[in-house]
C-alpha cells in the first residue's frame, strides 16, 4: 500500500478515517469529497508526499487535524461545506500551500495569525463563511494574493472570500473582494494589497475612521490600485483615504446616505476612475487630481456641485452624470474646458492629443457655444489662418430626445465627424470620436440630455493638408465605422465653439505697495484687454515688506504668483544700486521696500478668442 498514489472516496458512508493513513507514504492525492457522515480524521498528519486533499461536502466534520511536520508539497487543501471551526496554528507547516478553499465554511469562526506566513498561497476561498468574524491583524500581508491570478472575497458576517478566476494573470484581473460582509471597518493593511472589494457590506458607515491621519510629512507607502465599497451604507469618507497614494480606481455604487466626499480626495495622485451611480444623496464631488479619467455619476439626483479637476494629463477624459438632474444649467463643462485651454500654450499639453466627453442633463444649448443649429450638424465659415499653429481646439454640445433603458447601442455607436471645405472646392474628412462610452448604458434616461464633447488642436493638425479652409461642417452621426455613417435622429439640436488663440498684448503693472494698487494699461484693443483683465484677476499681496532678501511683492496674475525679490549678486537700476549699497554696509532702514523704486512690470499675454 506503500506504493499508493491516489485515493478517492469520494460520496461513501465513511465515518472515521484511521491514523493508519500516514502510513501511505507515497500518496499524492487523497478525495473524500461528499462524505456527508465522515465525522473525524487522525489527530495529525505528517504525509511528505501528499499535493491535494479535498474534503468538500464532509458536513459533520468539525475538526481539521494537526500539521505535526513540515509538508512541503501540499498545493491544494479544499474544505468546502465542512463544519470546521477554526484551523489549527500549525497550518504554517504547509509551506507550500498554493489553493485554500473553505466556501460555505459556516462554522467557521476564525484564522489563525500565521496564515498570512503562507509564501506560496495565492487562492483563499472565504465564501459565504458567516461566522467569521474576525480576521488575523496582519490580513494585509497576503499580499502575494492577487498578484498572480484573480480573486473574490465574500462573506455574511464579517466573512471574507479570496475566489481564483478561471483566466486569471491579467492585470486587470487582480483582486481581493470582501463582497456582503458585516465588517464596519476596514483594517489599515489594506493597502498593501493591490485589490479590495467590499461590495455589499451593508454594516460599514464609516470605512477609514479608525486610520490615523494623513501627514504629507510623513506619506503611507500604498499598493492598493482598486477598491470596490458598492452596496454599503456608507455615510463618510474620512480623510484616512489620502493614505491610498496608488489608488487608481474607487467604485462607491450605491451607497444611498452617502452626501459627501472628503477635501482630501485631491490627494490621490493615482486616481484614474471614480464611480458613484446611484449615491442618490451625494450633494457634491470635490476637487480630483490631474490623474482623473473617467467619473460616472449616473442617478445622483441630489448632486449640485462638481468641482474642476486639475489639469488633466490624461489624453481621453470621460464625465457621464445622467439624470442628474440638480446639474442643470451648471458651468461644469464650460469651466473644465477654459481650464483645458487656459494651459494650452504649455508646450506639453499644447503637442498633446486631448479629448474630454461629458454627458449631463439639459434642453438648450448654452449661449457659450455661438454657433447652433437644429439637426445633428453645424456649419463654421472660418477666418483666414485659422489653423495656425495656436488654435486650441473646439467645443461641441449636441441635445439628445433620448428615452428609456435601451441606449447601448445608441450611445456607443455616436461620434461627431468634420468635414473641412477648402478654397478649391475639395473636402478633407476627418473624423474622430465625441460620444465615445465603452459600455454604453443601461440607465433609463428620464429628460433630454446634453452631450458636450472638447478636442485639441491636434486632431485637425494631423488629420488635415496644407489647403486654406473657409468652412467646417460638424455632424453628429452613427455608424460603426467611419464608410457606414448615417446622420443621428435623435439629436434635436447642436453647437459648437471654436478655440483660436489671440496674438499676444503687452499690459503693464505698475505696482504701489504702500496704496496696494495695481494699475493695469495696455495698447491693445480695448475689448480684448477686458478679456485679459478678466483673466488675469491682478491683486498686490501683503507679503515681504521688508527688503531681507525675500519677496518684495506679489502678483497673483491668472492663478499663478509672481515673486520679486531684490537682487544682489548684480545692480538692477541706479537708484536701487544706491539704496542696495547702503542696506549692504547697514546703512539705511532695512523696513524700506524696494518696490518704491519699482516702476512696472510688462508682460506678454495669450489669451483665447472666439471665432
Amino acid at each position: 500500500m506503500k506504493e499508493l498514489r491516489k485515493l478517492y472516496l469520494d460520496e461513501t458512508a465513511i465515518i472515521e478515517m484511521p491514523s493508519s493513513i500516514n502510513d501511505l507514504s507515497g500518496l499524492h492525492a487523497l478525495s473524500l469529497a461528499g462524505c456527508r457522515e465522515l465525522r473525524s480524521l487522525p489527530s495529525s498528519i505528517h504525509m511528505k508526499s501528499l499535493e491535494y486533499v479535498c474534503l468538500s461536502g464532509c458536513s459533520k466534520l468539525t475538526e481539521f487535524p494537526e500539521i505535526s511536520e513540515v509538508m512541503k508539497v501540499l498545493r491544494v487543501l479544499r474544505l468546502d461545506g465542512t463544519a470546521i471551526k477554526e484551523l489549527p496554528s500549525s497550518i504554517n507547516n504547509l509551506t507550500g500551500l498554493e489553493e485554500l478553499s473553505m466556501r460555505n465554511c459556516r462554522s467557521l469562526v476564525c484564522l489563525p495569525d500565521n496564515i498570512c506566513n503562507l509564501a506560496c498561497l495565492h487562492y483563499l476561498n472565504l465564501t459565504e463563511c458567516s461566522n467569521l468574524s474576525k480576521l488575523p491583524e496582519n490580513f494585509g500581508n497576503l499580499t502575494f494574493l492577487g498578484r498572480k491570478e484573480k480573486y473574490a472575497v465574500t462573506a455574511l458576517h464579517r466573512y471574507y472570500e479570496l475566489c481564483l478566476g478561471l483566466e486569471g494573470g491579467d492585470e486587470e484581473d487582480r483582486c481581493i473582494e470582501l463582497e456582503g460582509s458585516g465588517i464596519k471597518q476596514l483594517p489599515f493593511s489594506i493597502s498593501c494589497m493591490e485589490s479590495l472589494s467590499c461590495n455589499g457590506c451593508k454594516e460599514m458607515t464609516a470605512p477609514f475612521s479608525s486610520w490615523p491621519t494623513w501627514n504629507h510629512q510623513n506619506p503611507t507607502y500604498s499598493l492598493l490600485g482598486k477598491l470596490n465599497l458598492s452596496d454599503c451604507n456608507l455615510l463618510e469618507l474620512s480623510d484616512g483615504i489620502a493614505h491610498l497614494s496608488s489608488l487608481e480606481t474607487l467604485i462607491l455604487r450605491r451607497n444611498k446616505n452617502l452626501e459627501s466626499l472628503p477635501a482630501a480626495m485631491n490627494r490621490l495622485g493615482c486616481l484614474e476612475r471614480l464611480y458613484l451611480e446611484g449615491c442618490k444623496r451625494l450633494k457634491s464631488i470635490p476637487e480630483l487630481s490631474s490623474s482623473i479619467l473617467e467619473i460616472k455619476a449616473e442617478n445622483c439626483t441630489s448632486l449640485e456641485t462638481v468641482s474642476t479637476p486639475q489639469l488633466p494629463c490624461g489624453e481621453q477624459i470621460f464625465f457621464r452624470f445622467f439624470n442628474c438632474f440638480k446639474l442643470v444649467n451648471t458651468n461644469l463643462f464650460i469651466d473644465n474646458v477654459e481650464t483645458a485651454t487656459d494651459n494650452q500654450e504649455n508646450d506639453s499639453v499644447f503637442g498633446r492629443y486631448y479629448h474630454m466627453t461629458m454627458s449631463l442633463p439639459g434642453s438648450d444649448i448654452p449661449d457659450w457655444f455661438n454657433h447652433q443649429s437644429r439637426g445633428s450638424s453645424v456649419t463654421v465659415q472660418l477666418p483666414p489662418n485659422w489653423l495656425a499653429n495656436k488654435f486650441l481646439g473646439f467645443a461641441i454640445c449636441a441635445i439628445s430626445n433620448l428615452r428609456g433603458a435601451d441606449n447601448r447601442k445608441n450611445l456607443t455607436s455616436a461620434s461627431c465627424c468634420c468635414t473641412l471645405q477648402a478654397n478649391d472646392g475639395q473636402d478633407n474628412f476627418s473624423y474622430f470620436p465625441l460620444f465615445h462610452f465603452l459600455d454604453g448604458t443601461d440607465v433609463p434616461l428620464e429628460s433630454d440630455h446634453m452631450f458636450l464633447g472638447y478636442t485639441n488642436s491636434r486632431t485637425l493638425r494631423e488629420s488635415s493638408c496644407k489647403r486654406k479652409y473657409t468652412e467646417a461642417r460638424f455632424r453628429i452621426v452613427v455608424g460603426p465605422d467611419s464608410t457606414t455613417l448615417e446622420d443621428c435622429t435623435w439629436i434635436k439640436s447642436c453647437g459648437v465653439r471654436l478655440f483660436p488663440m489671440s496674438p499676444p498684448f503687452s499690459v503693464d503693472l505698475i505696482c504701489n505697495l504702500e496704496n496696494r494698487e495695481t494699475e493695469i494699461s495696455s495698447s491693445a484693443q480695448e475689448g480684448t484687454l477686458e478679456r485679459g483683465k478678466e483673466k488675469m484677476a491682478v491683486e498686490v499681496q501683503e507679503e515681504g515688506e521688508e527688503c531681507s532678501g525675500g519677496p518684495i511683492c506679489c502678483f497673483s496674475l491668472s492663478g499663478c504668483t509672481i515673486s520679486l525679490r531684490k537682487r544682489r549678486e548684480r545692480k538692477i537700476g541706479r537708484g536701487i544700486g544706491r539704496q542696495r549699497k547702503r542696506m549692504s554696509q547697514g546703512k539705511g532702514n532695512s523696513s524700506h521696500c524696494l518696490s518704491r523704486y519699482l516702476s512696472s512690470l510688462q508682460l506678454s499675454i495669450y489669451t483665447p478668442f472666439e471665432i
